[in-house]
């Protein structure tokens, strides 16, 4: 089965999630049938599910557990608008990889705070079921009574203490329901207990910081690149947001042992120890190759980020290693009053990782 098993994670992994280029991730985010989706296509062998009965039962959890998420950033108007809702509620559960394209200022902010919130990691770390909401009846009437449930889903903790949760208790002491809005169907497949969240990917385009508009010769450094978990609330307004001198000097702070307190409504650090069964975190980070040397020092202080989970018992360091990539796309005839930014078609990707490590 040992076998098994690898050979099926292998053909139900997607290769193509490998790059690092943010250009990927939009192409993979493209509407089904466009040019853009077509370049980037998902090689996922989702047609060894429908081989036979005994294979699907070993697999169907695997395309969505072992593969990543991937979505583009919340906006200010719909903090749920990195297609959670296109998910059903048993796809929800079996998510253990996200990968996110952010904005900074959704990084810093609640935005995304919010977003990773809303699926419950320290409840999934205790265990918790996602169930349809409802299911609807179209009649006894038919020979065969339908059913269906909505996209809608409720998350419900188990019970602390207990060494075997019967879902059927749970749902009966909820007193959430109605006569018009009645629980699920305990016995129905969709109902499961969500996996934890393992892997989170975390990705900046060039058009996604603070001041990726400004000169890059600028000797300014409030004009400069700058990245730091412990600051910012997702306010352009300085200093509120993170600048080069601030982030350099707190990056020399750690290498002496003194790491800045996590404030809650500071900084996104509070937003990575909320997942507390989080394995690796990756920054992938892109920028305008004239901006290369901003870059690489926002990738200096990045070595020093350690962020505290399960209540200190464990936390994230740098793995060791910087994924160093570039791509350059097509130039485009632009006027010679345009912003630079329209001029320049390379572009740098730097790939930071942080893995799970228990606390001296």
């Amino acid at each position: 089965m040992e076998i098994r098993i690898l050979i099926f994670e292998f053909a139900l992994t997607d290769t193509n999630t490998k790059s690092k280029s943010i250009a990927s991730l939009l192409k993979r985010l493209a509407p089904r049938g466009s040019l853009e989706s077509k370049v980037m296509t998902c090689d996922i062998a989702t047609t060894l599910l429908q081989s036979c009965r005994a294979v699907y039962l070993e697999t169907w959890t695997l395309p969505l557990s072992i593969n990543s998420h991937a979505s583009c950033q919340p906006t200010e108007r719909r903090v749920s608008s990195i297609h959670l809702d296109r998910l059903l509620p048993w796809q929800l559960g079996l998510l253990q990889r996200l990968d996110f394209s952010v904005k900074q200022f959704a990084l810093e902010g609640r935005n995304l705070h919010e977003q990773l919130r809303h699926l419950q990691p320290a409840n999934r770390h205790a265990g918790m079921y996602v169930a349809p909401l409802w299911y609807n009846s179209y009649g006894d009437s038919l020979p065969l009574a339908r059913y269906e449930y909505t996209l809608d889903y409720v998350l419900i903790p188990t019970e602390k203490g207990c060494e075997r949760h019967f879902l059927s208790h749970i749902l009966g002491k909820q007193g959430m329901y109605s006569e018009s809005r009645p629980p699920p169907w305990h016995s129905a497949m969709c109902v499961t207990i969500a996996k934890p969240i393992t892997h989170l990917t975390l990705r900046m385009q060039h058009a996604d910081w603070w001041t990726w508009a400004d000169d890059p010769t600028s000797t300014d450094e409030l004009s400069h690149l700058a990245l730091d978990p412990s600051v910012g609330d997702g306010s352009a307004r300085h200093p509120r947001r993170p600048t080069a001198s601030c982030m350099r000097a707190l990056a020399e702070s750690r290498r002496v042992g003194r790491h800045p307190e996590v404030k809650p409504d500071v900084g996104w650090a509070r937003t990575i120890a909320q997942m507390p069964d989080l394995r690796s975190l990756e920054m992938v980070l892109e920028t305008f190759a004239s901006k290369k040397g901003q870059l690489d020092a926002v990738v200096e202080a990045a070595k020093t980020w350690r962020f505290g989970l399960d209540g200190g018992v464990w936390e994230l360091v740098w793995d060791g290693e910087v994924g160093v990539s570039s791509w350059s796309r097509s130039g485009e005839k632009v006027g010679d009053d345009s912003g630079w930014w329209r001029k320049e078609n390379a572009f740098e990707v730097r790939d930071v990782r942080f893995t799970r490590k228990r606390v001296a």
